[in-house]
């Protein structure tokens, strides 16, 4: 799964738009910015986007006090998809659901733990529905990639596991804890 993963990523020739579900989480903010983490190390050319607004307090301040850079996109401006060579999901798996995104968008990547409910159309996909958030999947890349998450990633990732699981108490696996194990040393958590 990670070598494909590398293979796709290298594979992608120019500049990638991770793309976040609509109104994005504290999960799919962190997951969409750990993935441009691993891209840009493969010699990726990366930009993080969504649509819609970071309307939560807590979540606008994830992004402000973890200093991640995230575009939002408009639907109107349909010039704003051209800089890009290659997309990627997270946190969702359609083009065109819970995303401003045509439809027709080819997509390249898809990371998600949310069961789809239409076939899963990508170069590469990943939808591990037997864990509680997509930041657990980004951690597992981590791991297996042995890359040492930057301290602010993983602030993200830990947040975004509390925040998809309601503090372990919804749908939570045995990946999630690990993973939020994992991530404690690197978080800044009080």
């Amino acid at each position: 799964r990670t070598r494909k993963l590398q293979h796709v990523l290298h594979d992608i020739d120019g500049h990638l738009a991770i793309v976040a579900h609509d109104n994005p989480d504290p999960d799919a903010i962190a997951s969409a910015v750990a993935l441009g983490d691993l891209a840009e190390r493969t010699g990726c050319s990366v930009t993080v986007c969504y649509y819609g607004d970071i309307s939560h307090q807590e979540n606008r301040a994830l992004v402000n006090l973890l200093e991640f850079d995230l575009v939002s996109l408009e639907p109107e401006d349909s010039e704003a998809l051209d800089p890009f060579d290659g997309f990627a999901l997270v946190d969702h798996s359609q083009p065109g659901v819970n995303d401003q995104l045509p439809p027709s968008t080819p997509i390249d990547i898809v990371i998600d733990h949310h069961p789809p409910r239409l076939p899963v159309d990508a170069r590469y996909v990943d939808l591990r529905s037997g864990v509680g958030a997509t930041s657990t999947l980004l951690v597992d890349y981590y791991r297996r990639l042995g890359i040492e998450i930057p301290d602010a990633i993983a602030t993200g990732l830990l947040f975004g596991i509390r925040v998809d699981t309601k503090d372990f108490r919804r749908e939570a696996s045995a990946g999630d804890f690990t993973a939020s194990a994992e991530l404690v040393s690197s978080a800044a958590v009080d």
